[in-house]
Formats: C-alpha cells, structure tokens, sequence
C-alpha cells in the first residue's frame, strides 16, 4: 500500500512566516536539517516544509536550532513555466512538536513548550 505521509525529526535552521495576499491566512516555511552519521563519516540531510493556517502561526515560536517532530503529507503541485509543464514534491507539515532527548532512557521524547506571549496592553 503506497502512502503519502511522512514524519521528521531535526533541527530548525531556517523558518518565514508570510500572510497569503488571498486569503490572508498564514503561510509557514522551515528548513529543517537531520544529522546522519556514518561511521566517520556526518552528513546532513536539509528538508523544506511547508505549513498552512493555524499550525503555521505556531511555528512563529520555534527557534533556529530547536530539535521538532513534524508529521506531514506529501503533494505534488503542477504549474507551467516558459511553455512547459513543472511538476514539484512538496512536503506539508500538519503538525510538529518539540522534542529532546532523554540521556537516561536513550530517547526522544516530546515536552511542552513555555510560550510568554506578549500582551497588548
């Protein structure tokens, strides 16, 4: 059974949040990086994900380097360019968390996050 899903865990090195000109909802971007290791060997792995409404206004509190869990869909989106047909996979993100990891169990675990919002007043 083929499924479009997916779910990601690394470190935030990159986010923009935008208001869509349509609709005015908010639009979300991240660049989130995973670390592989390989023997000697380290590599990273950089993945764009884009977030929609509700969720993307979230994402104005994560900061750069913070370690989330993203579950997502993946889309394809189809649109002309120059008189031909570009086809591009693009990650979705419906929801994240934040997330550490635990020395004593040797595992990730998700935690809560203190948000001090400031007030208008």
């Amino acid at each position: 059974m083929e499924s479009n899903k997916f779910e990601l865990t690394g470190r935030v090195n990159f986010k923009e949040l935008t208001y869509s000109e349509k609709t005015g909802k908010a639009v979300a971007k991240i660049l989130l990086s995973k670390r592989k290791a390989n023997g000697d060997n380290v590599e990273y792995q950089s993945y764009n994900i884009t977030f929609f409404g509700d969720v993307a206004e979230k994402t104005s509190y994560i900061e750069k380097g913070e370690l989330v869990h993203v579950d997502g869909i993946l889309a394809t989106s189809r649109y002309e360019k120059d008189g031909k047909q570009i086809e591009r996979m693009q990650l979705i993100g419906n929801s994240f968390d934040y997330i550490e990891y635990d020395e004593k169990t040797k595992a990730y675990k998700i935690i809560e996050k203190e948000i001090q919002e400031e007030l208008p007043f």
